[in-house]
C-alpha cells in the first residue's frame, strides 16, 4: 500500500513522522520471514527476499530525508 502512497508523499513537506511508515513496511517482512520458516515455501522467501530489499530503500530515503531537514533546521521548530 506504500507503493501507492509514494506519488503523493513526494509531494508532502518531509517530518519525523514520516518514520512511521517503516514500521508496517518491517512488520510484513518480519510475516513473511516467519511464514517462509514455518511452511518452507519457497515463494516466501523470495517475497520476504523483495520486501526486505524495499524496506532496506525506505530506511535509507528516510535517514537522507532526515540528515537534509536537519541540515536545513526543519526538524523539531515551532509551528
Amino acid at each position: 500500500m506504500l507503493i501507492f502512497w509514494l506519488p503523493v508523499l513526494a509531494k508532502i513537506k518531509f517530518s519525523l513522522s514520516w518514520w512511521a511508515t517503516s514500521f508496517p513496511v518491517a512488520a510484513k517482512v518480519q510475516a513473511s520471514i516467519i511464514y517462509f520458516s514455518l511452511s518452507n515455501d519457497q515463494f516466501f522467501k523470495v517475497l520476504a527476499l523483495f520486501e526486505f530489499g524495499f524496506l532496506v530503500l525506505v530506511i535509507f530515503v528516510l535517514i537522507f530525508r532526515t540528515i537534509v531537514a536537519a541540515l536545513n533546521k526543519e526538524i523539531c521548530v515551532e509551528e
